[in-house]
């Protein structure tokens, strides 16, 4: 199987606070960029593997692919025996969500080749403990999101063209959210 992981654009951005529990409170407009995709292949295997290709991210059992298939089969009691080729084209630390949509893909694409048929909501549960932005990624097109990021709320975009430019340096998004004052 071969799934897309498209890239996000915030189109509005509000941080209204910090919360209790360290995050921080958010409205924000999401789109999501069919046009600019990292792209998984998942191959049947004897155990979980992931192999990255077009990019240097680290340690691959940090990735939030490998991530995502952990949790998968902790909440399924399925095996994820899978060879999972990540092809990188969104570029890491530009805030496009690459990773989280990458973690969004894994989750779709188990649930299919599991034949598990997730109800929306248990996959959405599922992704929002991965990270603030993951549920986001098993809708398509625009949403608001509140919260941490996790509420959605299906919202309405016309087209739009957008030139995205990237410098040479990226920013972690843990690390803007400690500078936000």
């Amino acid at each position: 199987m071969t799934i897309d992981a498209p890239a996000q654009l915030n189109l509005a951005l509000r941080v209204l606070g910090k919360r209790e529990d360290g995050f921080h409170e958010l409205e924000t407009l999401i789109v999501s960029l069919p046009g600019l995709a990292d792209r998984l292949r998942v191959e049947p295997a004897e155990e979980f593997e992931l192999v990255v290709e077009g990019a240097e991210l680290g340690d691959v059992e940090e990735n939030l692919v490998s991530k995502a298939a952990r949790l998968f089969a902790e909440r399924t009691g399925k095996p994820v025996a899978y060879r999972v080729t990540l092809e990188k084209r969104v570029p890491a630390g530009a805030g496009l969500g690459g990773g989280s949509s990458d973690a969004a893909a894994m989750l779709r694409a188990l649930d299919s080749l599991e034949g598990t048929n997730l109800e929306p909501a248990e996959l959405e549960e599922m992704a929002a403990t991965l990270g603030s932005d993951v549920p986001f990624f098993l809708r398509d097109g625009a949403c608001w999101c509140r919260g941490r990021g996790e509420v959605l709320e299906l919202a309405e975009v016309r087209s739009l063209s957008v030139v995205l430019l990237k410098p040479s340096f990226g920013v972690e998004t843990p690390d803007a959210y400690r500078r936000w004052q």
